[in-house]
C-alpha cells in the first residue's frame, strides 16, 4: 500500500514532506538535527527510557488519531559503524519490551519539559496510561540499516516496525509521554545506539535509567527519533518486529 508519511525534520522550522511509506501515515518526531551520538537502544543490562512529546510536535494531527505502532532508526554514532551494513547480525529476542503511551503529569505539561530526575517514571505519567505492547520482542536480523557514511543531513533509514497490542488514541492539542522498559540483550561486547535529536523546552525531552524495572530516572537524555504510525495497514503479531 502506498500511503503518505508526514515527516517532521528541520532545525529551525517544521517541514511537512509527503513520502512513500509501506507503513501508512506516520509522523517523525522531534524536530531538529540528529545528534552525532545516540542513546543505547538495546543495552547489555536493560533500561527504562521515557520521552515527553510536546503538543507543538503533534500539531499536524487536527483530528483524533489512533497510533498502531512505531519505528526507530540506527544512530549515526560512530559506535554503530561496526554493525554496518545492518543490525542485528541474527534474530535478537529481548525477554521484555514493554511500551506505555500516556498523557504527561500536570507539572510536565505546565513546564513543557521533564524538569528534573527528582520525580519517578510513574509520577511523570497521567491518565490515560495505556500498555500498548508487552512481553518478548524479536528483532529480525539486519532490520536496522546502518551506513557508516550517514550524516545528520542524510541519516540512516528507519528500521523494524514495532506493532502495538493495544492502539493508543491521540486527541489534538495533547502531549504524549512514551515509556519503554526493555530487558538487556545479553551482548557483552557493546550496545546498539538509536538515533536522537536534542531535547528542548516546548519540543521534547527524555529521561532514562539503566534497568528495565527502575522506578527513578538516573539522568536526562537526548530524545530518540520516533516515527509514530497512525494507520493499521501493517498491524502484525507484536511478538516480532517487522522488517523495514
Amino acid at each position: 500500500m502506498n500511503m503518505k508519511s508526514i515527516v517532521v525534520a528541520c532545525a529551525s522550522a517544521v517541514l511537512l514532506v509527503a513520502v512513500a511509506s509501506s507503513y501508512g501515515q506516520a509522523i517523525e518526531i522531534p524536530t531538529g538535527v540528529e545528534t552525532a551520538s545516540g542513546v543505547p537502544g538495546v543495552s547489555i543490562a536493560g533500561q527504562t527510557y521515557q520521552v515527553y512529546i510536546d503538543p507543538t510536535q503533534l500539531a499536524v494531527f487536527t483530528s483524533p488519531q489512533t497510533i498502531y505502532g512505531l519505528r526507530l532508526r540506527a544512530s549515526i554514532d560512530p559506535r554503530n559503524d561496526g554493525y554496518a551494513p545492518a543490525w542485528p547480525a541474527g534474530d535478537l529476542t529481548l525477554a521484555q519490551y514493554d511500551i506505555e503511551l500516556s498523557r504527561a503529569s500536570a507539572a510536565i505539561r505546565t513546564g513543557a519539559e521533564i524538569a528534573s530526575t527528582a520525580t519517578s517514571f510513574a509520577q511523570n505519567q497521567a491518565p490515560p496510561i495505556v500498555l500498548v505492547r508487552s512481553g518478548p520482542l524479536t528483532i529480525p536480523a539486519l532490520s536496522y540499516p546502518i551506513d557508516a557514511n550517514a550524516t545528520p543531513a542524510s541519516p540512516n533509514p528507519f528500521g523494524a516496525y514495532i506493532g502495538f497490542n493495544t492502539p493508543y488514541v491521540y486527541n489534538p492539542g495533547e502531549e504524549i509521554l512514551v515509556t519503554v522498559r526493555a530487558s538487556g540483550s545479553g551482548n557483552t561486547s557493546r550496545p546498539f545506539y538509536f538515533a536522537t535529536r536534542p531535547a528542548g523546552k516546548e519540543l521534547a525531552d527524555a529521561v532514562t535509567a539503566n534497568a528495565s524495572h527502575a522506578k527513578m530516572p538516573a539522568r536526562k537524555s537526548d530524545v530518540v527519533v520516533l516515527e509514530l504510525v497512525t494507520t493499521p495497514s501493517q498491524r502484525i503479531g507484536t511478538d516480532k518486529a517487522r522488517r523495514p
